[in-house]
């Protein structure tokens, strides 16, 4: 059964993001694309309705500093894309594009990096991130299921992040859809 949106209670403040737009802030790479599959991950069906979806998230950053907090993830007008995407892709495609998505939401709302091109394949990371100045800075890895433990699955993908062949650190940003739970977490090289 689909979940019912949810409604935004207003007891206290709590950051919006319009799904549709979160490719705004990452001109590098087709970051569009992932828009149909997050919403597709959010409801749980593959009936599209209008709505939004609170994620709990989990930050750390440079200083290796948590922090909580939620995210309002909003949509509307996605209804042709998205039986698009549900005809086109495979259920892991799906995915990894949805876990894309909260990537990106989440780098552009926690740091200064933008994702701003794919690695090679065998490089055990998925992508480049970089400042303003277009400099590749970190690499960031990304994971998202539909059930699990996000602290099984941040452990795998810290180990994963930890042996790139640059030894650089980075972001790993993982989702476990079932429970609306992510995390974007910097890992420095040889971190657990």
């Amino acid at each position: 059964m689909p979940q019912q949106p949810e409604q935004d209670t207003g007891i206290f403040s709590i950051d919006t993001v319009d799904v549709p737009q979160l490719h705004e802030q990452h001109p590098k790479v087709r970051a569009r694309d992932w828009c149909s599959p997050l919403v597709f991950r959010l409801i749980g069906t593959r009936e599209y309705i209008e709505g939004n979806r609170r994620i709990s998230v989990s930050f750390r950053n440079q200083d290796l500093v948590n922090s909580e907090s939620a995210l309002l993830l909003r949509w509307s007008g996605l209804k042709a894309d998205f039986d698009q995407c549900i005809n086109t892709y495979q259920e892991h495609v799906l995915s990894e594009y949805a876990a894309l998505g909260i990537a990106c939401i989440l780098l552009s709302k926690n740091t200064d990096f933008r994702i701003t091109s794919v690695c090679r394949n065998g490089e055990k990371v998925d992508y480049w991130i970089g400042n303003k100045l277009e400099e590749k800075l970190f690499v960031l890895e990304v994971s998202g299921r539909q059930n699990g433990s996000i602290e099984a699955l941040t452990m795998e993908k810290t180990q994963q992040l930890a042996s790139n062949p640059w030894t650089l650190p980075g972001y790993i940003c993982v989702s476990i859809y079932g429970t609306l739970a992510s995390r974007l977490w910097f890992c420095k090289f040889g971190d657990e």
